[in-house]
């Protein structure tokens, strides 16, 4: 698949001044292009234009929405359901509301993030601190283990050979253990931050002129967004939840 600006251009260098590129006005792109997929069958889901023309004779755009799977031999249950994208937009709007806070409560949530990092960061040093402990241990095995060899007290060199890389492979992967849980100690409060920035300025966003804004907004909410016939099944992203729960209390 190519995009359509490199068709165009493709197309002029084999037929040269027989094919006139598109204007600019005429490519329309749709907020949910490529964000969404049916929930039934997993197939994208598309938009399309449709016209109306009034007795007035004005003409109106509308964008409707549909899962792509649309062959004679589908067996998908939403395949012929329309939803105007309009629908769909208003969807969004309530789920944004769920998380949406003023700035008020971005400080009062920033104050009580920086309370709970510090019994985060507790948590994950003693969890380094009991990962370290099991490291010492099995390194002092592993002295064990050569100083027996060195004293005469292990002559099988099969044995030895075995037991050493076992205990080299525990180590390696409690290292890599605590490698893991100091990440996580040191991206918590980054990521944590991140979702309640989303929680104050995606409304604003979403609500903005801005096409590329609207859908960051989009990508962001939903970690798997499905579409069940009319209405976008919402899976958030687990570092949204706690936002919820905190509005609520």
């Amino acid at each position: 698949m190519i995009s359509d600006a490199d068709f165009e251009k493709m197309q002029q260098i084999l037929h040269p001044g027989k094919h006139a590129s598109r204007p600019q006005e005429n490519i329309h792109e749709f907020i949910f292009g490529g964000l969404i997929t049916c929930s039934n069958c997993g197939h994208a889901i598309v938009t399309e234009r449709h016209f109306k023309k009034l007795r007035s004779g004005t003409v109106r755009e509308h964008h409707y929405c549909h899962c792509c799977n649309k062959g004679r031999n589908s067996k998908c249950k939403y395949r012929s359901v329309y939803v105007r994208e309009d629908d769909l937009i208003e969807q969004v709007k309530t789920e944004l509301s769920k998380y949406a806070i003023d700035d008020d409560f971005y400080k009062i949530a920033i104050e009580a993030l920086i309370e709970e990092d510090s019994k985060e960061v507790s948590q994950q040093n003693e969890k380094i601190s009991q990962i370290d402990k099991q490291i010492s241990d099995k390194k002092n095995e592993l002295d064990a283990l050569r100083r027996s060899v060195y004293k005469g007290l292990i002559t099988d060199n099969a044995f030895f050979i075995s037991e050493q890389v076992s205990l080299e492979d525990e180590i390696v992967c409690l290292e890599n253990a605590r490698n893991s849980v100091m990440t996580v100690a040191k991206d918590w409060r980054a990521v944590a931050n991140d979702a309640f920035m989303f929680a104050r300025y995606a409304k604003e966003d979403f609500d903005s002129d801005d096409w590329e804004r609207k859908r960051a907004v989009i990508k962001r909410l939903g970690a798997d967004l499905k579409l069940a016939g009319r209405t976008i099944q919402f899976t958030p992203v687990k570092y949204f939840v706690p936002v919820v729960k905190t509005r609520n209390l």
